[in-house]
């Protein structure tokens, strides 16, 4: 696919943070969600990675928030 030119996280399915990447091939790319103050509860997270050729969402990972 290339590198991304923007992503989107989702939280439980809701997006919860988007943004744009540059598509500098070869260098490494990265993108951040801050995830703070949630409420006792399973969530589960996915990135969705977009450019001019399509986009590939990210394995889902689970957390769950006990204290």
């Amino acid at each position: 696919m290339g590198h991304a030119t923007s992503y989107t996280f989702s939280e439980n399915g809701v997006v919860v943070g988007q943004g744009d990447l540059t598509a500098d091939t070869p260098d490494a790319q990265a993108a951040t969600l801050k995830v703070e103050g949630k409420a006792k509860g399973t969530y589960t997270y996915t990135v969705v990675f977009t450019n001019a050729a399509g986009s590939t969402t990210s394995k889902a990972m689970t957390v769950t928030v006990t204290k």
